[in-house]
């Protein structure tokens, strides 16, 4: 089965469903996955105060962790950090800072360059 991209309608809905609801039924061993999704969310709008932006940062983190086959819980830490970078206002800083805590590892430069991708960020500099 492939993974089809969201695009922002899509991401909007799926927001609005979790701000609106405070639980689902859902089988045990997704109730985890969905609480922490679901406040991943809220902190990304509760920072942006924006349907429209969390719903970018939503579907874009969403897309690149398929395209890059990546773990739930990478993109529940993908949304954490960008609800982090849009509370400093300074997305560069929050991703440099991160890079330094961990020392210039080879995960921590892998890491900083998908996020320096992840909005076309590189682009801005050439």
């Amino acid at each position: 089965m492939t993974q089809k991209a969201i695009d922002i309608k899509e991401a909007r809905q799926i927001i609005r469903m979790i701000l609106a609801k405070s639980s689902w039924i859902l089988p045990v061993s997704q109730q985890v996955y969905y609480s922490v999704f679901a406040k991943s969310i809220k902190d990304v709008q509760a920072v942006t105060v924006d349907l429209n932006h969390t719903a970018q940062v939503l579907s874009t983190v969403l897309n690149q962790g398929w395209q890059l086959n990546k773990s739930v819980e990478w993109i529940n830490q993908e949304l954490l950090f960008e609800a982090h970078a849009a509370y400093f206002g300074d997305r560069l800083r929050v991703m440099l800072f991160a890079l330094k805590r961990q020392r210039g590892s080879d995960e921590a430069l892998d890491l900083y360059n998908e996020r320096l991708r992840r909005f076309d960020v590189i682009k801005d500099f050439l």
